[in-house]
């Protein structure tokens, strides 16, 4: 979500939402569900609406029924109202990291951090739907083996051949994105990276845990969120900053991180992460010419905004 410093305002087109379609997992499939989303085409996405009685119980319309049986015991499925919405881009369930990476405009937006503009990766959905492997990967996902084996073609392919990079999340390919586009443009550019958390309303650094509190009764207090006036944009002040000399660096700080990060169990998902992160990374680099590259660009990954 680039935004023009340099006082043109926004970037024609400055908004770029995509979707994608999780495939079911192996454990889904053994009982016998099936999924009602459906990528029609690069752009559209059909949703197939339960009828009355069914199993999710939601009446809408008079359409032609269609029956989807549950197999292997699942329960009858009837759909009576099928739903299209548009996207910038629809991920069918065959799109592997790689292809979300590519398609999705990542790239874009780091290019344009290069030059000074502020740039934001967002991923938003409800609970288990896939939000920490699209970003994060295999690695942070609370699927583990069970998501390999539902992720498409291409990636379930990559994953039975030992190719790892095939699970890398959007951060770590965007990551490396950055610095091969730094190296290609002469150096001369620092990365400092923070990572945070939003949690029950609150901010909290990852990367230096607070102590806990002194009285049970009491609670953890959180970082204050301010407005800087001059660039128009909110920041967390005290947060820890850490130079990163390369994408281990960056690697570093995720792991290191997502090792705080508050997780529970619930019915959907048995490791789940409770709160929002946000990873930033401020990248300054020399002035070229006319260009931008001697102001402030941001790229900010959030891996879950919201759930």
């Amino acid at each position: 979500m680039p935004r023009d410093d340099s006082g043109g305002g926004s970037i024609p087109g400055s908004v770029r939402v995509c979707v994608r379609v999780r495939p079911l997992l192996p454990s889904e499939k053994m009982r016998g569900e099936k999924s009602l989303v459906q990528c029609k085409d690069p752009k559209n996405v059909s949703v197939l609406l339960p009828s009355p009685g069914s199993a999710a119980g939601i009446s809408q319309g008079n359409a032609p029924a269609s029956s989807h049986s549950g197999g292997g015991g699942g329960r009858q499925l009837t759909t009576t109202l099928s739903r299209s919405f548009a996207f910038d881009l629809a991920c069918h369930e065959g799109f592997g990291q790689a292809d979300v990476f590519s398609h999705s405009g990542a790239s874009e937006l780091v290019d344009k951090a290069l030059t000074g503009v502020k740039a934001t990766i967002m991923a938003y959905g409800a609970t288990s739907s896939g939000k920490t492997y699209t970003m994060s990967g295999l690695d942070q996902s609370s699927y583990g083996t069970d998501a390999a084996g539902g992720l498409g073609a291409n990636a379930s392919m990559q994953a039975s051949s030992g190719d790892a990079s095939a699970h890398e999340g959007l951060i770590l390919q965007a990551t490396r994105y950055l610095y091969s586009r730094m190296a290609a443009m002469g150096g001369g550019f620092s990365v400092i990276a923070s990572y945070c958390e939003v949690y029950n309303e609150q901010v909290f650094d990852l990367l230096q845990v607070s102590p806990p509190p002194a009285s049970s009764h009491q609670s953890l207090k959180g970082l204050g969120v301010r407005h800087h006036a001059a660039l128009d944009e909110f920041f967390v002040p005290g947060l820890l900053e850490v130079r990163c000399e390369s994408l281990s660096d960056v690697n570093a700080v995720l792991e290191e991180g997502n090792q705080n990060r508050r997780r529970a169990s619930h019915e959907l998902n048995a490791d789940s992460s409770r709160s929002h992160s946000l990873l930033m990374l401020h990248v300054s680099g020399p002035a070229k010419g006319e260009g931008l590259l001697g102001s402030l660009g941001r790229i900010q990954w959030s891996l879950k905004i919201a759930s």
